[in-house]
């Protein structure tokens, strides 16, 4: 299969893979743009075909309406899953991402099928994590002040009243996905997670985002990254690298991941 001939609005791909050998899906936070991703995806090596989900409404499907929860994202998703799964499959995802791909974990069980490989569940708090500290109802001026407390919100966005009056009202939204959505570990997956955490991460505290060891049954790697929630924007080479071995060990050879990296931070 040719990389070339699958290229539908809803990903961003940032190199042509004309036979990759694995699928890395990449999914990203609430208010993201899929390029974030890009300069990531453009490092890792010619046989992971990667693509990175551009949710409705959002960089070059700006025009469409937005998804208001996670079922509507996946139903967003759903034209896509033959060809995602053709192939082995990795999830990547990234805080709102996380549970995003737990919910295509449970949606790829009902169908029967092929489950990914393996879930990377990166700063990501699971979805029995209660939001004891829910923000897409504030006013413009509390979200704001919410969102710099953990870090990455651009500056414009602070500063520039025409980009306020653009861009909250997506990343509100995204919020609120988050937010709402719950999901229980009561049928763990029977593969493997790798989970990353941010070590001064705010919004997804390490143990809060070590819960994901509840949903998945085989083996697992607990990294600790050095940064704030938004780690992957500032460690692009690390994280394909990082990416790139555990795909690797993981569904290239049938090994070990845990065996063959290097784990640091909290064990799990």
């Amino acid at each position: 299969m040719s990389d070339n001939v699958k290229k539908p609005s809803r990903f961003v791909t940032a190199q042509d893979v004309a036979a990759p050998k694995v699928r890395l899906l990449m999914l990203p936070f609430a208010g993201g743009n899929a390029t974030s991703f890009y300069q990531t995806m453009s490092l890792l090596p010619d046989h992971i075909g990667a693509l990175a989900y551009q949710m409705p409404g959002h960089g070059n499907r700006f025009s469409e309406p937005l998804c208001h929860s996670i079922e509507e994202l996946v139903a967003d998703l759903e034209p896509e899953f033959g060809m995602l799964t053709e192939l082995p499959l990795v999830i990547f995802g990234h805080s709102l991402g996380g549970r995003l791909a737990f919910a295509l974990c449970n949606e790829f069980r009902n169908r029967a099928l092929p489950m990914p490989k393996l879930v990377v569940a990166s700063a990501s708090r699971p979805p029995d994590v209660v939001i004891k500290d829910p923000s897409s109802h504030l006013d413009d001026d509390a979200f704001i002040a919410k969102l710099q407390v953990h870090g990455g919100i651009p500056k414009e966005l602070v500063e520039n009243q025409g980009m306020r009056e653009l861009f909250l009202p997506i990343i509100k939204n995204d919020m609120g996905i988050f937010e709402r959505f719950s999901g229980s570990p009561d049928r763990p997956f029977a593969l493997p997670v790798a989970i990353w955490a941010g070590e001064n991460d705010t919004f997804a505290p390490v143990q809060e985002v070590i819960g994901w060891n509840r949903y998945f049954l085989l083996q697992r790697e607990f990294h600790l990254w050095e940064g704030g929630h938004f780690f992957p924007l500032n460690a692009h080479a690390d994280i394909a690298q990082r990416l790139t071995m555990l795909i690797q060990s993981t569904v290239a050879t049938g090994g070990n991941a845990q065996d063959s990296l290097r784990n640091s931070g909290v064990p799990s």
